[in-house]
């Protein structure tokens, strides 16, 4: 799945940057070198973000 258009980054690529330490949705973006674009898929990065850190906590 596709989670940011603009920048061609799918859920695994994102799931990835989040096990390498990203904890922010900048942090994501800067360690695949790219920014957001359009902004539309921020939301669903944090989203991925706070399950981590519930995944964590567990």
């Amino acid at each position: 799945m596709r989670v940011c258009l603009c920048n061609d980054l799918s859920a695994e690529a994102v799931e990835g940057a989040l096990v390498a330490g990203a904890s922010r949705v900048a942090e994501v973006f800067r360690g695949h070198g790219c920014a957001p674009v359009c902004g539309r898929c921020i939301e669903a990065i944090r989203t991925m973000l706070d399950r981590a850190r519930e995944d964590e906590e567990e």
